[in-house]
């Protein structure tokens, strides 16, 4: 399940965007370099390496060297959030043991998947050294001791930073050991099993808390708050029943709930025709709260009693149930599918025992799931295989909108299976974090299904083929506006096609690794057309045959326009790579392939005019916008509290 950290901040924080005076040279990275530790090793004393956005899975060592290591703006949340050092899971993700002193600055990164160094701190290590930290989010580290930051014989100096979402034996935050860490206007939360151990300055401005959930963002955190999931900052509660006023009227038109006849819809008259006891705004919406008073408290109930044309709007709440839809034509919904905090805090959890909402009776477009986050399904069994963790769509073809799957496994489709002519609409979703043993992580599309898929994020799923989306036997999904970003598998970690027609248009694929088909594999007589697409910065890596770093073409045929392969890594065929032609080499028209490693491409292909060798244009902003993401590329070990860093690093 997916924990989303909030907080309303009650005091001003101003980042301050440094100004670099220095004498010294600007290296960039990954203009002058292509890793950081790369421009750090050619960086001497007052020079300044500034990192554009990106990930990069490093552990850097800062090497005793006055210098200032810094994102494009520090004071930019989105573009601390979007410059990435991940430390592979290899060691600590930064080093400083060669006493480096306040010249020595790291300013405007997110630090995280770092493990420590001999199990000393997992995001940072210092040693007999005390540099300058600032405007950085340390979150996602582990170690022994200090998982986000391990201090000895040190006194750096802290500010304007998060640390949140660490884990350690002691000092989850931070371990500081014969150390005076100077600490000011930094928050330390949600770290385990402590926030900071041992001895440290408070320069001021600090927020030190166990949990830090405000969901309401009221000012109040959650412990405290007679009403937490709805603003209430005065906690005004008028029948001193502990609950508060906004609480008992939840519609706000005037009449307390528990005489309320439409209780979740606005009705201050109260107007009831039929004289049913429901409101006649009521009559066609059934309402579902696991903590009451509405009629339902669970959703299969409210499926089970409602009719064709009915809305079921879900509170939010954590109900552990397996659904099925029972071809009925009905809207399923939470209170407000465009709002990401309701989204992310109406959660559908499956409880390991299947997929978490099933459509096998025929559900068309007249059967709508919009605005949940559904986790911890396992999958039905069709055909001796668990299959569709989150939703398993049988000859049925619902609308899904503006919902998240995470943390779901299965056989095939973590997030959702599509299976004999089952063509969803998808839009504005995530797959994100799922684990597959065979194929399709994100979603799977098999036997002639063809789903239209649109602004929807598919990232860190992880599976042996097909890491973001598999289609197979005939499927031709449409896919658009889209972004495959960080998955893994053998084979094909953005997306596997096999015997398949997809449509791929305005994505981008970038960050997934696999033995070969980085970005994409195209198998067995697949045709996939892709046009004004971006792979960038996916590697095929690992064994002997790893080819295609950007796509991989073998017994298919594609046609590629306008689209920019930069980047990319693998064995041969940095950009693209084609091993046979039947039934015909890709057709490719108006692309650029440019930095790609070994070779821009390696095999043979059509070249229908237009093609770039010499150099790629600046990247182009092709991904969705979806719940108020904004880098476009979703990590489920940093969307969980990206909202909330950004609003508390912004002020706001």
């Amino acid at each position: 399940m997916v924990v989303r950290f909030r907080i309303a901040v009650s005091v001003s924080l101003v980042l301050c965007v440094s100004c670099y005076c220095s004498a010294g040279v600007t290296i960039t990275v990954p203009g002058d370099h292509s890793t950081i530790q790369g421009a750090i090793t050619a960086a001497a004393d007052g020079d300044t390496v500034i990192v554009s956005p990106g990930t990069y899975v490093e552990n850097i060592d800062m090497g005793g060297k006055a210098i200032t290591l810094t994102s494009t703006n520090p004071g930019d949340s989105a573009v601390v959030l979007a410059t990435i050092i991940d430390g592979g899971a290899a060691g600590s993700v930064i080093t400083c043991e060669s006493g480096e002193g306040s010249g020595t600055v790291i300013d405007g990164f997110t630090i995280t998947n770092g493990t420590g160094y001999s199990g000393y701190g997992g995001g940072m290590y210092n040693v007999s050294s005390s540099p300058t930290v600032s405007n950085c989010i340390f979150s996602g580290n582990t170690a022994a001791e200090g998982g986000g930051m391990f201090n000895m014989v040190s006194s750096p100096v802290i500010s304007d930073c998060i640390f949140s979402g660490n884990t350690a034996n002691e000092g989850g935050g931070m371990h500081n050991s014969g150390s005076s860490a100077v600490v000011s206007n930094s928050l330390f939360c949600s770290n385990s099993p402590d926030q900071i151990y041992g001895g440290y300055s408070d320069g001021g401005g600090n927020i030190i808390s166990t949990l830090c959930d405000d969901d309401d963002d009221d000012g109040v955190l959650n412990d405290d708050d007679n009403c937490p999931n709805t603003a209430n900052s005065g906690q005004e509660d008028m029948d001193s029943d502990g609950i508060g006023d906004v609480c008992d009227d939840s519609d706000g038109d005037g009449v307390f709930d528990d005489v309320d006849n439409c209780p979740y819809t606005t009705n201050p008259g109260q107007e009831d025709i039929d004289n049913d006891g429901i409101g006649d705004v009521c009559d066609d919406i059934i309402n579902v709260d696991d903590d009451g008073p509405a009629p339902y408290l669970t959703i299969q109930n409210a499926i089970d009693a409602s009719v064709d044309g009915d809305t079921i709007i879900v509170s939010p709440g954590t109900y552990v149930e397996n659904l099925n839809m029972n071809g009925k034509a009905i809207t399923l919904r939470s209170t407000d599918p465009l709002d990401s905090d309701i989204v992310l805090s109406t959660i559908i959890d499956g409880n390991a025992a299947g997929s978490v909402i099933t459509c096998i009776s025929g559900e068309d477009p007249n059967t709508v799931i919009d605005g949940f986050l559904i986790t911890n399904g396992t999958g039905n069994d069709i055909n001796n295989y668990l299959r569709g963790g989150g939703i398993s769509n049988y000859s049925s073809s619902p609308i899904v909108s503006n919902c998240m799957f995470s943390g779901n496994s299965a056989d095939d489709g973590g997030g959702m299976y599509n299976y004999d002519s089952s063509s969803p609409s998808v839009s504005n979703c995530v797959f994100s974090g799922n684990n597959v043993t065979l194929g399709g992580g994100g979603m799977y599309n098999y036997s002639s299904s063809s789903p239209s898929v649109s602004n929807c994020v598919f990232s860190g799923n992880s599976v042996t083929q097909g890491g973001g989306m598999y289609n197979s036997s005939f499927s031709s999904p449409s896919v658009s506006n889209s972004t495959f970003s960080g998955n893994t598998a053998t084979r094909g970690a953005g997306m596997y096609n096999s015997l398949s027609f997809p449509t791929v248009s305005n994505c981008t694929f970038s960050g997934n690794t696999a033995n070969n088909g980085g970005g994409m594999r195209n198998y067995s007589q697949s045709f996939p057309t892709v046009s004004n697409c971006t792979f960038s910065g996916n590697a095929a890596i690992g064994t002997s045959s790893a080819r295609g770093g950007g796509v991989y073409n073998s017994n298919s045929s594609s046609t590629i326009s306008n689209c920019t392969f930069s980047g990319n890594t693998a064995l041969s065929g940095g950009g693209m790579f084609t091993d046979q032609e039947h039934p015909g080499p890709p057709e490719v028209s108006d692309s650029y392939f440019c930095d790609n490693t070994p070779d821009q491409v390696d095999g043979a292909y059509t070249d229908n005019g237009g093609n770039n060798f010499q150099y790629c244009p600046p990247p182009r902003a092709i991904g969705p916008e979806v719940f108020g993401d904004s880098d476009g590329d979703w990590d489920v070990d940093l969307v969980d509290f990206a909202a909330f860093a950004a609003n508390w690093l912004e002020g706001t």
